[in-house]
């Protein structure tokens, strides 16, 4: 897969530009630098990993392919409460099923989302 199948992977999830989304699980960005376009510049995108070394790189890509969004890198653990901001939209893709209690961890997401914020499962929204 590449980054055109990366971002039309998500294409259908997200309605409008601009916003205040999330990559949970960031990594190098795979999908930050897929919202990163899909959202266009103005945009804010939270890229969360426990890893500091995948956020760096991220880091690196999002400022060398799209540097007019606004990106914020956190270094944490997902499953855990963390302070954020009302989110427009969530991305989780490839990480959800490492944590070991994954409906606390949905519902925790859920309580991110603003009131903007639906929730989108493979492009269907609910």
């Amino acid at each position: 897969m590449d980054h055109t199948d990366h971002t039309n992977l998500l294409r259908d999830g997200v309605a409008t530009p601009g916003g205040v989304w999330a990559d949970f699980g960031a990594g190098t960005g795979t999908f930050t630098l897929a919202l990163a376009e899909l959202l266009g510049p103005g945009a804010e995108i939270v890229a969360i990993d426990r890893d500091t070394s995948r956020l760096r790189a991220n880091e690196q890509a999002m400022r060398t392919r799209f540097p007019e969004t606004n990106a914020r890198y956190v270094a944490a653990d997902f499953t855990e409460a963390l302070e954020l901001p009302p989110l427009d939209g969530i991305v989780i893709a490839n990480a959800l099923h490492f944590a070991p209690d994954q409906a606390h961890v949905v519902e925790l997401l859920g309580s991110y989302l603003g009131p903007r914020g639906p929730v989108t499962r493979r492009g269907v929204q609910h």
